[in-house]
């Protein structure tokens, strides 16, 4: 059984655990004992912090699945040195995350939630997605996140769901625009 369908699938990083047993990977990713690498993550991130420089600046960084993985850490970063070093803090002013989780590699456990992002985010989450359980972590992570969620998969809300206005609206209310 395919959890998302038929592909093709792309990723930012690839993934290594130590855990070779045949359980479910959701089940994996809920047991700290198991340790996750991330593979290349960092060379994920940069991506996107190189592309926001070049090309920037955007008002909404937009990740489905590992892509709100790497803009939750490229975002706790920048504010880990924004209070550490004086950096400039993130020059974007929503993360707007769907199906996303929290990372689970240890190097960036720590860094994503003591203290927890203080940045604006509007989470979407699909009630059935194989994911939907361990993401919903996402919820602490960030400080007051707006939160909804679809009738639907590891996906975004069909184009006709209604929530779609409300999220909209959401984010408009987030970024201070008036109707």
């Amino acid at each position: 059984k395919t959890m998302f369908g038929p592909g093709p699938y792309f990723g930012w990083y690839g993934v290594d655990h130590n855990d070779k047993t045949s359980r479910p990977y959701v089940e994996k990713l809920s047991d700290p004992s198991v340790h996750f690498e991330y593979k290349e993550a960092e060379k994920a991130i940069d991506l996107v912090a190189s592309h926001i420089a070049q090309h920037g600046p955007y008002d909404v960084l937009l990740g489905f699945s590992q892509g709100a993985i790497i803009i939750t850490i490229l975002t706790a970063q920048r504010l880990k040195a924004a209070r550490e070093q004086g950096a400039a803090p993130p020059e974007w002013l929503l993360n707007v995350l769907v199906c996303g989780m929290p990372p689970r590699d240890n190097r960036y456990i720590a860094l994503t939630t003591s203290p927890p992002i203080d940045f604006p985010c509007s989470l979407m989450f699909g009630k059935k997605d194989g994911f939907y359980g361990y993401g919903q972590r996402l919820r602490d992570i960030y400080v007051s996140p707006d939160v909804f969620e679809h009738e639907r998969g590891h996906e975004f809300p069909s184009a006709t769901d209604p929530l779609n206005q409300q999220w909209v609206e959401s984010m408009r209310k987030r970024l201070g625009l008036k109707d």
